[in-house]
């Protein structure tokens, strides 16, 4: 007998919270910033190794970074979401681990990526026009058949707004082969 799992999306929490631990004692704060420019949208004390805030203003779902001492990294999030941020710091490496309400939105960031778009910017010349646009289209259609299909290995997979923002990004990316 086999067990069908169906695919499963976490629902937003009531309110927007990010928590986490680190295990550097000289990390003050955490920091989380929007982009492009950095901006600051919370500061974090770090207390015995741990930071709680929530975050009161509405905050737009998208990617943000954060920073943790030397440590800096990305990660997806909006508002009514709940993030937990594990902060390791040691003498070989930094690395942290995300999860809460989006966690499948920041696992797909760790564990896909697909150089599909930059074959086709590098052999754009050795294609005839129909030729491109073919594997353009099939480019397309690929990159739009794995993030549907994207999913954590616990059957979760991301929400229904990252995944428009995931489409949106990647007909940029088509655009911007135009300009090479």
């Amino acid at each position: 007998a086999s067990i069908l799992i169906k695919p499963v999306t976490i629902s937003r929490y009531h309110k927007t919270v990010i928590a986490g631990t680190v295990n550097d004692k000289t990390v003050k704060d955490v920091v989380l910033m929007k982009g492009p420019n950095l901006d600051t949208v919370i500061k974090i004390p770090v207390i015995n190794g741990s930071f709680l805030a929530e975050v009161s203003e509405p905050l737009p779902v998208g990617q943000y970074f954060f920073r943790a001492g030397q440590l800096r990294g990305n990660i997806f999030m909006g508002d009514k979401d709940s993030t937990f941020i594990e902060v390791v710091i040691n003498e070989e490496n930094e690395r942290s681990k995300i999860t809460g309400t989006r966690m499948p939105e920041n696992s797909f960031f760790e564990n896909y990526y697909s150089g599909a778009f930059d074959y086709l910017k590098g052999s754009a010349y050795s294609f005839s026009p129909n030729e491109y646009a073919k594997e353009l289209l099939n480019t397309w259609n690929d990159e739009i058949k794995n993030l549907n299909n994207f999913k954590t290995n616990d059957q979760v997979r991301p929400s229904d707004d990252f995944l428009v923002i995931q489409k949106k990004l990647l007909a940029i990316r088509i655009i911007g082969l135009a300009d090479y």
